[in-house]
């Protein structure tokens, strides 16, 4: 359940997305601190964007000749993900 400042504060940060104006005039023209502003706007955004990023998945086939197929394709066809890490090791998914 919001607050009722939450919910002045991110219809403020709605209507500061719909304007032309930065943050600071934006907060400004509101009689808001800056400072204040931008915790909102990082609190809605973080709010408004977790249901956005949702993990996909993908098949994984179960008979071999369906794999054959999948790793006859070129590396172009292919999508890669690789992770290094700050010690150095790097992991690629292919």
């Amino acid at each position: 359940m919001m607050k009722e400042q939450q919910i002045q504060m991110y219809a403020l940060v709605e209507e500061w997305k719909s304007s032309n104006l930065t943050k600071g005039d934006f907060a400004v023209s509101k009689s808001v601190t800056y400072h204040s502003f931008n915790y909102w706007i990082k609190k809605y955004n973080k709010e408004h964007t977790r249901n956005e990023s949702e993990v996909s998945f993908f098949s994984v086939p179960e008979n071999m000749n369906e794999i054959k197929k999948v790793s006859s394709l070129k590396s172009v066809d292919r999508k890669t993900m690789s992770i290094e890490l700050p010690n150095g090791i790097k992991i690629t998914i292919y």
